[in-house]
């Protein structure tokens, strides 16, 4: 057992290290750091290696493709020569995992330099560690899974929980090396999780990313691209009460996003009593803005209803996430259960949502979103699956003298799927039915002289037979699709005929398959033509082997001929 003693101390001395040899800012951007290395001698006491263990084992897998294509008649959407490297790797040393894993590709459109990851996350009982291109999930609106290449640690000796990571979350890019011509900086990001409980949890989040001015020469700075930073304390928690039945989820955070660090620094007498203002860097440029979701569900049985609220404020942002909608307020009802001994199951919710919280836009948007799902299972050769959705959105302008709060948009959006499956055989045969149906349809309400809606439907129609003594399989199937809208229509229908063979004791498996689609305009038509072949060979429990290869033909308005090809090796071991 650690003393509460030992810890104080070991943590001064790393305080004490950090004052001497590290500056004002770079301590508070290391903080998460220190206090992991003070923390881990003292923690790691309480680990031991398991004698019964084995002294090493070592597992994993490898794998690799090659692919080739070629275009005709249009330009080439990707290269003319690809491949892929992957590999992961576990290490146990007396009970301490050591998994690796490792990524190459050249793939895509350009023929940029090969894409590379590797990462380690060595784990044993309640600690692991990271290194390399690794992702980590704080929350929802701190660090929510944005890769990063850096270090990082997890501790959760049973109902206490620490994460810490620091790294690089973007790599400085110019223009010209940029796929989409846009510079982009030098990015790091440092944060911190502190948690408690098991059943009722509590989380304290912090993280912090910034840009580095001086990552891109003065060229590719004109653009209009800006060095970005942001600055999120969050707080998440899960509560159960009244006997388990009733469940609270909270997930709250307040931050500060800088959209330019190169805009003036604030006045030093506007935060001479908050110092951290100052570390931190904010400026004219800053925003102060807060997020969050709090949901209460009824639990019993196989009974779940409940209600969550959520609103981010405008400004807030979190460079810990690759996206997130700010200005936005929502309630979201939702509710599940089952009937008929199960064979019946329904589900639904219905959601409010608006924004121009602040009322700075120039015009304010709600919305309406509805569904529902209904599952019916009689028997296990006949399933049907039924979900209807309903999605409105209401724009106005905000009142004022000129405008008089006038409607822009009044639009309905309806949506209904059907998915229906029928299977049925004997020793000999086996036969699979399938129907799925859509239809949407777009009702616009708004005030002006055009229509802006539209209409979808599509019917596809599978038919599968197997025959299991001789392992031939036998696909047949069929679509339609009419699209109409005020400027155009456009109908299209086809057909699917394909066949597999399993061989070498099902080792093997051939598929054949080749489509026919016709595609009608108001002023031309379309056919499509495409056929795809594959092999999958199971050379034996830890070796596969993989071939396919592709050709879609295009007959009409900008005909052209593509073929890819794509061989491929996997093995455990």
């Amino acid at each position: 057992m650690v003393r509460n003693g030992r810890i104080g101390t070991a943590f001064r001395r790393c305080y004490t290290f950090s004052a001497r040899y590290f500056p004002a800012v770079d301590r508070a951007r290391h903080t998460p750091w220190f206090i992991a290395l003070a923390l881990l001698p003292g923690l790691v006491q309480g680990q031991t290696v398991d004698p019964n263990a084995d002294p090493v084992r070592i597992s994993g897998a490898l794998g690799g493709t090659l692919s080739g294509y070629q275009m005709n008649g249009i330009n080439a959407r990707q290269q003319p020569l690809g491949y892929s490297l992957s590999g992961t790797l576990n290490l146990s040393i007396y009970g301490w995992n050591l998994p690796f894993s490792v990524a190459i590709s050249r793939q895509g459109s350009n023929f940029s330099q090969p894409f590379t990851r590797f990462g380690v996350s060595p784990e044993y009982k309640w600690v692991k560690l990271h290194a390399g291109h690794r992702n980590l999930r704080f929350s929802e609106f701190t660090l929510n899974n944005i890769t990063f290449l850096g270090g990082g640690v997890e501790l959760r000796p049973k109902a206490f929980r620490f994460s810490a990571m620091y790294g690089m979350l973007q790599q400085a890019q110019r223009a010209d090396e940029n796929r989409y011509g846009v510079a982009q900086y030098k990015r790091m990001g440092y944060g911190a999780l502190l948690g408690l409980g098991r059943k009722n949890t509590f989380d304290l989040t912090f993280f912090r990313a910034a840009d580095d001015v001086s990552s891109l020469p003065l060229l590719d700075t004109l653009q209009r691209i800006t060095p970005q930073a942001s600055t999120t304390l969050g707080l998440r928690s899960r509560v159960q009460f009244a006997k388990d039945r009733l469940v609270l989820d909270a997930d709250l955070a307040v931050g500060a996003y800088t959209h330019d660090l190169n805009a003036p620094r604030l006045d030093e007498d506007i935060y001479a009593d908050r110092p951290i203002v100052g570390e931190l860097g904010f400026n004219y440029a800053s925003n102060l803005a807060g997020a969050g979701a709090v949901g209460l569900d009824y639990v019993k049985d196989k009974f779940t209803s409940g209600v969550q609220y959520r609103m981010v404020q405008p400004g807030f942002r979190t460079l810990g996430a690759n996206y997130l909608l700010s200005d936005v307020e929502q309630i979201t009802l939702r509710t599940a259960f089952p009937l008929a001994k199960d064979k019946l199951q329904l589900s639904g919710q219905f959601g409010v949502q608006r924004n121009n919280l602040s009322d700075r836009r120039f015009a304010g948007t709600a919305r309406n979103i509805g569904s529902a799902n209904v599952a019916y299972r009689p028997s296990t050769r006949v399933s049907v699956n039924l979900n209807y959705a309903n999605f409105s959105i209401y724009q106005t302008l905000l009142l004022d003298t000129l405008f008089a709060d006038s409607v822009l948009i009044d639009q309905v959006n309806h949506q209904v799927n059907v998915a229906t499956l029928y299977q049925y055989g004997d020793a000999k045969r086996q036969h699979s039915w399938s129907l799925m149906t859509g239809y949407q349809q777009l009702s616009d309400r708004s005030d002006g002289p055009t229509d802006l809606g539209n209409r979808l439907i599509n019917l596809n129609l599978q038919y599968q037979l197997r025959w299991l003594a001789s392992r031939w399989g036998l696909v047949l199937g069929a679509n339609y699709n009419d699209y109409s809208a005020l400027l155009t229509t456009n109908e299209r229908y086809g057909a699917t005929v394909g066949a597999t063979r399993m061989l070498k004791k099902d080792k093997l498996l051939l598929r054949l398959t080749h489509t026919w689609n016709r595609s009608q305009l108001p002023d031309r038509m379309d056919d499509i033509h495409s056929t795809h072949f594959s092999m999958n060979y199971r050379l034996s429990d830890r070796h596969a082997l993989m071939l396919s290869a592709g050709n879609i033909r295009r007959e009409g308005l900008q005909a052209f001929t593509e073929t890819r090809g794509t061989v491929g090796y996997r093995m455990r071991f």
